[in-house]
């Protein structure tokens, strides 16, 4: 059985919101729901692709009014709705990527940083002066009396 992806799971959430009508979730109108932009189950053009980040806020936002400890104990199933596709997904971390790949990611990235190839090193060094304060903290105008 294949895995779910994140985009996967918003996809199959969506069109249990919708009833299981595919057409119904592309003519949605519900844009201020945190799955709106993936709700076609592609990924975005361009900008921020996040959809783990996405489920994990509509998990705490949407379905748990708020309350990020209700998010862990989360049984990820409801009478009405029957199991949640986004539940696996419901930390913001992906289910199909191992605690021992994840680690070996992080230690990859570290050492690519400390061999100078950290993208923010290559940040123009124009921002990097430190805020001059005013010369004189009184104003330069004539007082009106």
């Amino acid at each position: 059985m294949k895995k779910l992806t994140a985009l996967e799971a918003i996809r199959k959430f969506c069109l249990q919101c919708q009833g299981g009508v595919s057409a119904n979730v592309t003519e949605c109108q519900y844009a201020a729901c945190p799955f709106y932009a993936y709700r076609l189950g592609v990924a975005l053009p361009a900008g921020k692709h996040r959809p783990l980040k996405t489920i994990r806020a509509y998990c705490v936002e949407e379905c748990q009014a708020g309350n990020q400890g209700q998010v862990d104990d989360c049984q990820g199933d409801t009478a009405a709705a029957g199991p949640c596709p986004a539940f696996p997904f419901r930390m913001g971390k992906s289910p199909n990527v191992t605690a021992g790949t994840r680690e070996k990611r992080r230690a990859a990235n570290f050492r690519q940083t400390a061999a100078g190839k950290n993208v923010l090193s290559s940040i123009s060094t124009r921002h990097s002066k430190p805020f001059q304060a005013a010369e004189s903290s009184k104003s330069t105008r004539p007082e009106v009396v």
